[in-house]
């Protein structure tokens, strides 16, 4: 890692070598935007990731669309959650445990009613989650896309959420932070969809 000890030391050399009557000249001159705490705070984080220290890089974040929304689903309709489509590195599986979570989560807000057959369904929610691979180093993402149809199979409701950790090099001697597990950013972007987005489908929710 690059270190920040020498730049610290050229700042307080250049600092010092100041005559004591100039001093005021400098601490007027390094607060202008331009050459001032501006400059140097990029020239600390370029050089060592000072920001590192200060808070966690390798959270979470969000990229998501502004919800679709055609029709809004009543406390009455039926819903039924169609098996979970999950993308991992190329191979597709089905994700029980994601199709059990929206279930429960419609379900215990009394959102909709759960349909245990698609015929007898008002509406049909399809899901679907592209995994990336494990990475130690690099960008870990796990996107969740939300599809809402009625009986004539038109979209009433339409939601896209992608979770993210980038891996962080760290500060100093500190060693660097993997990005985030992508089981974790998957359970991450679950609750951020239930949180802001797919509530919005239904009329209980709004």
């Amino acid at each position: 890692m690059r270190k920040i000890l020498p730049l610290i030391m050229v700042i307080v050399i250049f600092g010092c070598s100041y005559k004591s009557t100039t001093m005021k000249d400098f601490s007027n001159a390094i607060r202008k935007p331009a050459i001032g705490y501006i400059y140097i705070a990029a020239l600390i984080e370029a050089n060592t990731n000072f920001s590192s220290l200060l808070y966690d890089k390798t959270k979470v974040k969000f990229d998501y669309n502004k919800p679709i929304i055609i029709k809004k689903i009543s406390p009455e309709n039926r819903v039924f959650i169609a098996p979970v489509k999950k993308e991992y590195g190329g191979e597709l599986t089905y994700d029980e445990t994601t199709r059990n979570a929206l279930k429960n989560y419609i379900a215990m807000n009394k959102f909709a009613q759960i349909a245990v057959d698609e015929k007898n369904a008002d509406f049909i929610l399809i899901a679907r989650v592209t995994d990336s691979l494990q990475l130690m180093t690099g960008r870990n993402f796990s996107k969740l896309d939300v599809t809402i149809f009625d009986k004539e199979k038109n979209i009433v409701y339409f939601s896209k959420v992608s979770g993210y950790s980038v891996s962080d090099e760290n500060f100093w001697y500190f060693p660097s932070k993997s990005a985030k597990p992508v089981s974790y950013i998957s359970l991450k972007t679950l609750e951020y969809i239930f949180k802001n987005q797919l509530k919005k489908a239904f009329v209980r929710g709004a």
